[in-house]
């Protein structure tokens, strides 16, 4: 899971986000972050990927 914090903690654990995406390795990278997350498989392409966006203002 990505948040607002997560190049704060990558940087805080010593791993660099640029060559993880660089090597197309965001499993790795998460799972060391301690921000990882396995879903069980659907058996389709559809539905597997669950997106949420949040947006914040200063009212």
């Amino acid at each position: 899971m990505v948040s607002g914090e997560t190049a704060v903690q990558a940087a805080q654990s010593g791993l660099d986000p640029a060559a993880y995406l660089a090597n197309n390795d965001s499993y790795h990278f998460f799972q060391r972050l301690g921000a990882g997350h396995l879903s069980a498989p659907t058996g389709t392409n559809v539905n597997d990927l669950l997106v949420a966006l949040t947006y914040a203002t200063d009212s």
